[in-house]
């Protein structure tokens, strides 16, 4: 019989818990950016996430990128759009860093992650990996 109450209520207690939260990009709104206020924030030093629609890796750290974000408001989200395709096929990712001006980023994929310093593009990553590290999040 004890047996019994234990297993039962080990089952109700998980039961209980209930699903995690799923997140969208809709609740953080927010703190969607667009290509033309990337440098609007007024803070010193801050992240933008740029992502793609139908992106399979974005979508596979989604739930973590946006459950982190909601903790840290120095983090933003950029959709990624035409604006930021490269002029050119073999371009050099390394020439972004230290620009202030919104007409010279370029980014060769997604998902990327800006940090900006003192209003310039300090750092980048691309990939989920380089992210999720950065963030501290694997």
């Amino acid at each position: 019989m004890k047996k019994f109450v234990c297993i039962f209520l080990t089952l109700f207690l998980i039961a209980c818990q209930g699903s995690p939260k799923v997140y969208s990009y809709q609740d953080v709104n927010s703190k969607h950016l667009t290509y033309e206020n990337i440098f609007f924030p007024t803070n010193s030093h801050y992240f933008i996430y740029v992502y793609s629609g139908g992106c399979y890796v974005c979508d596979s750290i989604k739930q973590e990128i946006i459950s982190y974000s909601l903790n840290d408001e120095n983090f933003y989200f950029l959709l990624y759009s035409h604006e930021l395709v490269p002029p050119e096929e073999n371009f050099d990712q390394t020439t972004i860093l230290g620009v202030d001006d919104v007409k010279n980023i370029y980014l060769i994929g997604t998902p990327s992650m800006l940090e900006i310093k003192g209003g310039k593009i300090d750092n980048y990553y691309l990939g989920s990996e380089k992210i999720l590290t950065k963030l501290g999040l694997i």
